[in-house]
């Protein structure tokens, strides 16, 4: 019994150690970080949970992204990484391939590439409200 138990501990160590490194990998090839040291100023809104490829690493059903008053926060959920967009930096491109096989948007800011797809994309198309009400208005129904 007790070698069981030692032999399932041993496994278990194994494959958090794996679970690490793979998260350790993934995140220095996407450009994420665990904590961010810039000034995001006030969040305005943030999107669900959707589809989107960062930096050439597609991820599904864990990306959000928050915006905020000066720029734009990534988060994927799975390895709990975060790319910050500065608005003063960022390209927001076209919405493209709409009706067809789903809409998507690419966000660059420097060497940090963020395609968007689906309701992610969509979001960065609607106006931001600002959180005193301020600024640009919201769509009808929004």
């Amino acid at each position: 019994m007790v070698e069981f138990l030692f032999t399932s501990l041993i496994i278990l160590m194994a494959m958090v150690a794996v679970w690490l490194a793979v998260r350790t990998v993934v995140r220095r090839l996407t450009g994420l970080r665990g904590r961010l040291q810039v000034d995001t100023g006030p969040v305005l809104r943030q999107s669900r949970w959707g589809d989107a490829d960062v930096n050439g690493v597609g991820f599904q059903n864990c990306v959000r992204v928050v915006e905020c008053a000066n720029g734009w926060l990534v988060q994927v959920r799975v390895i709990g990484g975060r790319l910050w967009l500065s608005r003063a930096e960022a390209r927001v491109g076209e919405l493209e391939r709409v009706g067809e096989w789903g809409p998507y948007r690419v966000l660059e800011a420097g060497p940090d590439r963020v395609k968007l797809e689906g309701e992610l994309a969509e979001f960065i198309a609607e106006p931001a409200v600002a959180a005193d009400g301020a600024g640009t208005t919201a769509l009808p129904g929004k």
